[in-house]
């Protein structure tokens, strides 16, 4: 990742919503269970990213143009506004990292490192069976 980023990450539960902030060189990954809208929080630098994802994955976007957008929206100055269509919802949690994809898993200087890396392929393709690799720091 190139830039500073905000992700909202809503979850299908309705008692959980996340705001990630990912900066420049972060790898991480969105866990199961949860849809993911990504937001370029400046006006003066360029967002880059790239995704690996599984050959299995599938875009899930029905709520979302259902309800018109994601359950809340950031706005030009950093607030953070609810979508009427939700309702109330759960509080929004502002965490740093949901996880990291390094170490254990080869990557050390480019999220490309994962391409052809079977472990990454597990953590992918079967990510239940990663459960604690996925631990929130707030």
């Amino acid at each position: 990742m190139e830039g500073f980023a905000h992700f909202l990450l809503p979850a299908k539960a309705p008692d959980d919503s996340v705001l990630l902030e990912a900066r420049k060189g972060d790898i991480f990954c969105i866990p199961p269970g949860y849809g993911h809208v990504t937001i370029n929080p400046t006006l003066d630098e360029t967002l880059t990213m790239a995704n690996l994802v599984s050959t299995a994955f599938s875009r899930e976007y029905a709520l979302y143009e259902n309800m018109h957008g994601a359950a809340r929206y950031e706005l030009i100055g950093g607030t953070i506004k609810k979508n009427p269509a939700y309702g109330d919802g759960p509080p929004l949690q502002k965490i740093k990292t949901i996880c990291s994809v390094s170490g254990d898993f080869g990557i050390h200087n480019s999220l490309y490192e994962g391409i052809g890396n079977d472990r990454i392929a597990g953590l992918l393709n079967n990510p239940e069976h990663f459960n604690d690799f996925f631990i929130r720091s707030i």
